[in-house]
């Protein structure tokens, strides 16, 4: 395929809501694709651009990549992904460009760029801090007469703007909490048909099933299951910068171990060893030491799957008088000039292999909160190694 196809905005949107096009205070003008720039409000802290290129031989083949100018220092490739979802864009002028390419990975690399324009609230502009500083030299020159009304004057003006930054931080939780929702009702909706139906074929014809029908049908319950478990979690982590964690002494290996029986379960026709070192204790909340765990171990599994002898190994070291935790495999691996890329959201390595780009990125999450570290190491086909700290 020698076409290389036009790259087009299709959609905009805030706070995961479409934006009406030429209404009193929409910054839409007209369609976001004959659309030059765009001037939003720092209020506005989700946005999502939409995008296509067109080549409509294979077109679910056609590959992406953007760049928010002025934000990020490099293009994000992210496959066949035709999003790109930003959140708290400092105020400033950006740059978003997009480009794509056809089935046969032939790119227009000149695509289509969106001049973007976030203003900054009113606090944070120069005329603004300029009228403060020129009333502060007015009431030092009317001196001492006055300094217990300058005094009041100012404790007003401070008070004022407690509770302005305080209702302004509490809308933006509300618009936080409500968009969690939105996402975890969507998520959790085809989580309980899958449930629901499974259920119901078990009770109406489970006597025409044999036995492997209804073990399957039980795994697809539990993993429905497990996996509305995982949404609670990540809902969990939204909110980690207020929630309270419940710290405790925990024994990773056992959670380790624990992980890997489910993962068996699921993949009965998988051949994986595993070297789990017990006990090994640390400090942490367990629920999110869980995620944590979970999310490094899913990651070997998933990347050691062409493997006919599959490995992998949790274990833990001393390293200049702190403990490093380690999870390793024998997979894949990844080119090590792409180690901290492997944190960052929605980055994606290997392309080849099913994922979403969020599970490494919620791993260094959780290990932040901790206080922790976390780091990689590997190298093309001779596996990888996740090493983390928790204080």
């Amino acid at each position: 395929n020698t076409h290389v196809p036009s790259i087009v905005l299709t959609d905009f949107r805030i706070f995961n809501k479409p934006v009406p096009i030429g209404t009193k205070h929409s910054p839409l003008k007209k369609h976001i694709s004959e659309t030059d720039t765009l001037r939003l409000s720092y209020k506005h802290s989700v946005i999502t651009f939409f995008f296509s290129a067109l080549d409509f031989s294979i077109p679910e083949k056609n590959q992406y990549a953007y760049w928010m100018e002025g934000f990020e220092k490099e293009w994000n490739y992210v496959g066949t992904q035709h999003t790109a979802t930003y959140t708290n864009l400092p105020p400033g002028k950006y740059t978003f460009r997009v480009k794509g390419s056809n089935n046969d990975g032939l790119w227009n690399e000149q695509g289509v760029s969106l001049r973007v324009i976030i203003a900054p609230p009113v606090w944070q502009r120069g005329w603004f801090r300029g009228l403060g500083i020129i009333l502060a030299l007015v009431i030092l020159r009317i001196g001492y007469s006055i300094h217990v009304g300058r005094i009041r004057r100012q404790k007003i003006e401070l008070e004022h703007r407690v509770q302005q930054r305080t209702a302004q931080l509490e809308s933006a939780y509300k618009e936080l909490e409500a968009f969690s929702y939105t996402v975890s009702h969507d998520l959790r909706a085809p989580l309980r048909s899958l449930c629901g139906f499974s259920k119901a074929l078990l009770e109406d014809y489970g006597e025409k099933l044999d036995e492997p029908g209804k073990e399957y049908l039980q795994r697809i319950r539990k993993a429905s299951e497990h996996m509305t478990h995982l949404i609670d979690h990540l809902l969990k982590l939204s909110r980690l910068t207020r929630g309270e964690m419940h710290v405790e002494e925990i024994d990773l290996g056992s959670l380790v171990e624990s992980i890997l029986e489910e993962f068996r379960e699921l993949h009965p026709d998988r051949k994986v060893h595993w070297k789990v070192a017990k006990p090994v204790y640390a400090k942490g909340d367990r629920a999110l030491l869980r995620v944590l765990l979970w999310n490094l171990l899913d990651n070997a599994w998933k990347f050691t799957a062409k493997r006919e002898e599959a490995q992998i190994e949790f274990g833990v070291m001393h390293r200049k008088g702190e403990k490093v935790y380690f999870v390793r495999d024998n997979g894949i691996g990844f080119d090590p000039s792409k180690s901290e890329k492997l944190f960052e959201v929605f980055f994606r390595q290997h392309t080849e292999f099913e994922g979403t780009g969020i599970g490494l990125s919620t791993a260094k999450r959780i290990v932040l909160r901790h206080g922790g570290r976390i780091w990689a190491e590997g190298k093309p086909n001779e596996g990888a190694t996740f090493y983390f700290t928790l204080e």
